[in-house]
């Protein structure tokens, strides 16, 4: 059986994955970079608010920024790929290198093929970076400002776990994975209260992946068989562990507002089956199809943008990066505004894939027109 040969990495294309490789690496740089000095000018009061010694506020400072890194990554992978084609580009075209390719008998298609599939393949990066690394830092990325050294008590109210149970406590210490005055009400089907579960304090067992009370007790109506049915006759029982569908991770999470997208597809689709533990389950449904979209809409962006640096004549540089961000921005967007308002509506799936709807023709057109 004959094989197909394989084909040789040309020079051109050699060249051109460097360029850009080294585009896409200070892009990244740069664009994170960018992003902390904001970020740090306008939060660096809440850093200060502990009143510890420089050295403890700067480890806050730099432990907060290492892992909100990754988070920023992913926010600004799109167009930290679309800087970095359309700087390849603009470089060829400063440098008279694009004419000299098009002389040479090579198409703008040619040209542009091995900066579209370096730009594939950079895009599995954020798919790392949010599919695995984000999901096993989130108790990190919960975090504020303020709290880069650990995050502070809080209490919990009714939140609905496992067999139609509501649990709460007074406080929680996410540091100690600590609950303080526990309070767990078992229902029945009719929500009424069955049984009622109290402890002075519940420790996260990781071993045994349950919660360790601390003075626990089981409080039941109880009927003896010689007695009659008193609704307000309890029995009392000793109780060492509660097992519940809240874990810690899951306790910090829900504190956040944007607790869905330090989630991987996996955990997503756990949830799904889990319903009682979402509020909203559109908010879920629409973080399912925001993963799929967004590295769509990052290949998207770099499409966009491409065509404006794919010309034969020579012309205005600063005129092609002024239309590729109109664009490219206009689309980032509305993907913004209508991620962020898909939770809320009835067809959560149909808003989030309306900016590909909407840009992706107006992408396939700009290709189409570029003169070879």
């Amino acid at each position: 059986m004959k094989t197909l040969p394989r084909l040789p990495i040309k020079t051109i294309d050699r060249y051109l994955l460097k360029g850009f490789t080294y585009s896409y690496v200070v892009s990244v740089v740069i664009m994170i970079s960018l992003y902390v000095i904001l970020d740090l000018f306008a939060n660096l009061d809440e850093f200060t608010e502990s009143q510890q010694g420089t050295i403890s506020i700067i480890g806050d400072i730099l432990s907060y920024y290492f892992y909100h890194s990754f988070l920023y990554f992913a926010q600004v992978a799109g167009m930290i790929t679309l800087v970095a084609g359309a700087f390849t580009l603009a470089r060829l075209q400063r440098s008279n290198e694009l004419t000299a390719m098009l002389a040479g008998g090579i198409s703008m298609y040619r040209v542009a093929a091995p900066i579209i599939i370096a730009g594939m393949i950079f895009n599995t990066l954020w798919m790392l970076d949010q599919e695995v690394i984000i999901p096993s830092i989130a108790d990190k990325l919960v975090l504020g400002h303020d709290e880069a050294s650990g995050k502070r008590a809080f209490a919990l109210w009714f939140l609905e776990d496992r067999n139609n149970t509501l649990l709460s406590a007074m406080l929680y210490h996410p540091k100690t994975k600590t609950m303080e005055q526990m309070i767990a009400m078992e229902r029945d089907n009719q929500g009424r209260i069955i049984a009622k579960i109290s402890a002075d304090e519940a420790t996260w067992d990781e071993k045994r992946q349950c919660w360790k009370l601390l003075r626990g007790t089981r409080y039941a109506r109880s009927v003896g068989p010689a007695e009659f049915v008193i609704s307000a006759r309890m029995g009392r029982q000793p109780i060492s562990e509660y097992y519940s569908d809240w874990k810690p991770n899951d306790l910090l999470l829900r504190q956040s507002s944007a607790w869905t997208y330090f989630l991987s597809i996996r955990q997503l689709n756990a949830l799904l089956k889990k319903p009682k533990l979402v509020p909203n389950i559109n908010e879920i449904i629409s973080a399912r199809h925001i993963r799929l979209t967004q590295p769509i809409l990052n290949i998207l962006l770099l499409f966009l943008g491409l065509p404006f640096f794919l010309n034969r004549e020579p012309h205005n540089v600063l005129l092609s990066v002024g239309m590729c961000l109109l664009v490219s921005i206009s689309c980032f967007l509305i993907a913004f505004v209508s991620q962020n308002i898909a939770a809320t509506s009835t067809h959560p799936a149909l808003v989030v894939w309306l900016v590909i709807m909407i840009y992706g023709p107006i992408a396939a057109l700009l290709m189409e027109n570029v003169k070879t």
